[in-house]
C-alpha cells in the first residue's frame, strides 16, 4: 500500500511538472502573433503551417485569433505526444530555458475579477506583416435579366474564361486586399450577335474580422432595337462592407476554410460610350465567398516563402435601378442578376 501511495505521488510529480511545460498563462501586452513568435521561432507567423496556426490547433477554445484575455490558459505543446522522459524533445520545442517560463512574481489572482471590466484584453503591434499573391482560373454561370426602357433582355450562359489576381497584406490586426477578375461575355440570337470584356477591382480594408472598402465594376448593358439585339457594357462604383470568419482544421496538411460576406451600395453608375448615359442607381450587390485553402510548402524561415493551393467560390446578387438614356431610349431599367464562380488558384506567401 505504501509503494502505491509512492508511485501515486511520484506520478502527480511528473503530471504537474510535464503541464507546467506545456502551458502558459497569458501576460499583459502579449498577443498570438508575438507567443507564436516566442515559443516556435523557426515557424513562420500567418502562414498556414505558421506558428498562430499552431497555437490555434493546439487551444480550439480560442474563437478570435485577435482575442486573448490577460490570465488565460494557453496550451503550447501537445503533452499527449511527448514524453515526460524524453526532456531533450521538449526543451527543443522553445528556444528559451524554461526557466524563463517561471515569473519572479506569482500571477495575478482573476478568479473573482471579470475579464472584461477588471482585466480587459491587452494588445500589442508586433509589426508581424504578410503578404500574399494568388492567380486563379475557373468558370462562372451568369444569369441577367434586364427590363425597363432599353427592352427586355434573358442571358442565362457560362463564362469559362474567368481570371482572377488578389494580393493581400497583411500587418497584426490590419490588412488591405486587392482584387482583379477579368471575364468575356459572348452572345447570339437570331438577327445579332456581340461579346464584351468586363473587368472589375475590389480593394477592402481589413481590421480584425471585418472589411470595408470600394469596388468599381463592369457589367453587359442590352438594348432590344426593334428585335435586333445590341450590348454594351456600362461600370458602377459601390461601397462594400462586411465580415469574414476563418476556421483552422487540423490535419496533415494545415488547412483552413474562410467564409466572408459583404453587401454593397452604389454610388455612381456611367458607361465609356458617348452614346449611353447612366445616372441614379439604386439597389444592392451581395457577395458570398467559400476558400478553402491548404498548404503545398511551407517557409523554412523568416526569409523564405511558403505556397497553398486555394479553392474560392464565390456567389454575387446584384439587384440595381437607374436611369439610362441611349439613343432615342431613355428611362428606367431594371438590373437583376446572379452570378455562381468556381476557380483554383496558387497563392505564395512571403
Amino acid at each position: 500500500m505504501k509503494n502505491f501511495k509512492a508511485l501515486i505521488l511520484i506520478f502527480l510529480i511528473f503530471w504537474h511538472h510535464t503541464s507546467m511545460a506545456t502551458d502558459y498563462m497569458v501576460r499583459p501586452g502579449d498577443t498570438l502573433s508575438h507567443l507564436a513568435k516566442r515559443f516556435f521561432p523557426n515557424l513562420p507567423i500567418y502562414t498556414l503551417e505558421g506558428g498562430i496556426n499552431r497555437l490555434l490547433n493546439l487551444n480550439p477554445e480560442i474563437t478570435n485569433p485577435n482575442i486573448i484575455v490577460v490570465g488565460q490558459q494557453l496550451r503550447i505543446s501537445d503533452s499527449s505526444k511527448v514524453s515526460v522522459r524524453d526532456k531533450t524533445t521538449l526543451d527543443e520545442t522553445f528556444t528559451e530555458p524554461k526557466k524563463e517560463l517561471t515569473f519572479d512574481l506569482p500571477p495575478e489572482d482573476i478568479s473573482n475579477q471579470s475579464p472584461i471590466t477588471k482585466q480587459p484584453p491587452q494588445f500589442a503591434m508586433t509589426g508581424e506583416s504578410l503578404w500574399e499573391i494568388g492567380i486563379y482560373s475557373g468558370i462562372q454561370y451568369y444569369a441577367h435579366d434586364q427590363s425597363g426602357a432599353l427592352g427586355s433582355a434573358n442571358v442565362n450562359i457560362f463564362r469559362p474564361s474567368l481570371l482572377s489576381v488578389r494580393s493581400r497584406f497583411s500587418l497584426d490586426e490590419w490588412g488591405l486586399d486587392l482584387d482583379v477578375q477579368r471575364s468575356n461575355l459572348k452572345f447570339s440570337s437570331i438577327q445579332s450577335q456581340g461579346s464584351v470584356t468586363t473587368y472589375e477591382a475590389t480593394m477592402l480594408a481589413r481590421y480584425q474580422m471585418f472589411k470595408f472598402g470600394p469596388s468599381l465594376r463592369e457589367f453587359p448593358l442590352f438594348r432590344n432595337n426593334a428585335g435586333t439585339i445590341e450590348l454594351e457594357k456600362g461600370s458602377s462604383l459601390s461601397l462594400m462592407a462586411g465580415m469574414t470568419k476563418i476556421f483552422h482544421f487540423n490535419t496533415r496538411r494545415p488547412t483552413q476554410l474562410e467564409l466572408s460576406a459583404l453587401a454593397g451600395l452604389p454610388l455612381t453608375i456611367g458607361s465609356s460610350t458617348p452614346s449611353i448615359e447612366l445616372k441614379s442607381p439604386k439597389g444592392y450587390t451581395l457577395d458570398l465567398e467559400a476558400k478553402l485553402s491548404r498548404s503545398l510548402r511551407s517557409a523554412k524561415d523568416e526569409s523564405d516563402y511558403s505556397i497553398a493551393i486555394e479553392w474560392p467560390i464565390q456567389l454575387r446578387i446584384d439587384q440595381i435601378k437607374h436611369d439610362a438614356l441611349w439613343g432615342v431610349s431613355s428611362g428606367l431599367v431594371e438590373r437583376k442578376s446572379w452570378a455562381l464562380s468556381n476557380q483554383l488558384g496558387l497563392v505564395v506567401q512571403f
